[in-house]
């Protein structure tokens, strides 16, 4: 009410000790942050058992384990369980979550090592019925790349002639792969351009041979569209997996016209090898030419799409690939000076 004296709600928080501790930018280093517990454990009355019935204050009532795990605090969560005696099995109030389930979930490499070392349960359940093991699988599918190609009727008003998918692990390993030609007539293929006529003829008069191919299909857009989905769905979690390939924004921008079903399942975000070589051949041009070697031994030319996602899987490969290994180590290149 207008005059009234109105009490201010910024009353100060109490400090939290332990979660100072634990988030303390300070403290450099997670031996300085052990440091700081051990002193609280030796000079506050009942350190340890504090340390051990700690719970966060919010809806999760997590751990100080948890926490660590999901900070990928490994030296952390080591002295917890040995030195502090916390519990390595302890599941948040929330969703029954341990600490390896955190681990796991953040992408906690280090930590997830050290809580199977300090005897962490691979079998114990959280509120989804999800082990560690399960929650593994889960998040590596969370990590997969959907490699895509189209070949279409023209750039103007594009139909789909022919579809290849491949779905990737993060190392590159297929887990799935499938292609599709779309039937029209005869009448239709006729009716492309000459560069078509020239690229898509019979492949005895030096052709890729996709136009006989189109004809010839029984396969329709919808039948391509759900076995499509049916590959995505099976190895991709909701809106999480990119599309990826070579100039892979205009294979995007087709399938919101002609199958937005598929694009509702992917993630917003796009790996495109060309942006990817555009970088290399603009700021490091002197490696490019080791991979411009590799991009030209497995790239066809014949504008088939399996073939042209197969190369631009090999392109990424050669970009994040050691010098060793004959590529030119993208990540090393960007981090010089």
């Amino acid at each position: 009410m207008e005059g009234a004296d109105i009490k201010k709600a910024s009353v100060e928080r109490e400090v939290d000790p332990l979660r100072e501790i634990l988030f303390n930018r300070d403290l450099k280093t997670q031996a300085e942050t052990v440091e700081a517990f051990q002193k609280y454990a030796e000079t506050e009355e009942n350190g340890k058992e504090k340390i051990q019935k700690w719970r966060s204050a919010d809806k999760h009532k997590a751990s100080l384990i948890h926490l660590a795990a999901s900070k990928d605090k490994d030296e952390v969560c080591k002295w917890l369980v040995k030195e502090a005696g916390c519990d390595v099995n302890a599941q948040r109030e929330s969703d029954q979550g341990t600490a390896l389930h955190l681990s796991i979930w953040f992408g906690s490499e280090k930590a997830t090592k050290v809580l199977k070392d300090l005897g962490a349960d691979l079998d114990l359940k959280n509120a989804y019925e999800e082990t560690a093991h399960d929650m593994h699988s889960k998040m590596e599918k969370y990590k997969n790349i959907v490699w895509l190609d189209l070949e279409l009727t023209s750039l103007d008003d594009p139909k789909i002639l022919e579809l290849a998918v491949c779905v990737t692990k993060k190392d590159l390993t297929v887990v799935a792969e499938k292609e599709w030609v779309i039937h029209f007539d005869q009448a239709t293929m006729e009716g492309l351009s000459p560069w078509h006529q020239k690229t898509f003829a019979p492949v005895d008069k030096g052709g890729n041979g996709l136009l006989e191919a189109v004809v010839n299909s029984s396969t329709s857009l919808d039948e391509c569209k759900t076995e499509l989905l049916e590959i995505l769905k099976k190895h991709c979690p909701p809106k999480a997996c990119p599309l990826a390939g070579n100039s892979v924004h205009q294979d995007m921008f087709v399938l919101k016209k002609e199958m937005p079903e598929v694009v509702s399942v992917l993630s917003h975000r796009l790996i495109d090898v060309s942006s990817l070589w555009g970088v290399l051949e603009r700021f490091f041009p002197n490696r490019l030419k080791r991979l411009q070697g590799m991009a030209k031994a497995t790239a066809t030319g014949n504008h088939r799409a399996m073939a042209d996602v197969k190369a631009s899987i090999e392109q990424l490969r050669g970009m994040v690939a050691s010098e060793e290994e004959g590529g030119v180590f993208l990540p090393e290149l960007l981090s010089e000076e």
